[in-house]
């Protein structure tokens, strides 16, 4: 089946400082991993005094990936993945958790990740060859 990179599609790609690297385990007993991304952030107006210059992202990982995150507290590296709305309750009533990363592959900096199709010319490029295939 086709790469596709249709609107909509809940894809990320960062790059930042893995910090604050927490173990756990699933039920399952496959290791989980907790972090956060620190990424520099956007100036977007005039600098204020007291601003924070970083602005950590939560990170989850599972399986694999969780394994390879617990060895990079400190580094600077690429992530992709794709973002999830957790969702609490408190007293049985629903509430807005944080969005989180949930990676699916983490590397340091310098080894850099693969293009995806959609970045290697985009979906029409990604068509065209798939046309030429058949």
């Amino acid at each position: 089946m086709a790469a596709s990179c249709a609107i909509g599609v809940n894809r990320v790609w960062l790059v930042g400082t893995v910090d604050g690297v927490r173990r756990r385990w699933l039920p399952s007993g496959e290791p989980a991993v907790i972090a956060a991304l620190l990424l520099e952030r956007p100036d977007v107006g005039p600098a204020r005094a007291g601003v924070e210059r970083q602005q950590p992202l939560p990170l989850r990982a599972t399986g694999a990936q969780a394994r390879a995150l617990a060895g990079l507290d400190g580094s600077r590296v690429e992530i992709r993945g794709y973002l999830r709305r957790r969702y609490y309750r408190r007293e049985g009533q629903p509430h807005w958790g944080q969005v989180e990363i949930w990676v699916e592959a983490c590397r340091p900096l310098s080894e850099p990740l693969m293009p995806t199709p959609c970045e290697e010319g985009g979906i029409d490029r990604t068509i065209a060859s798939n046309a030429n295939d058949g």
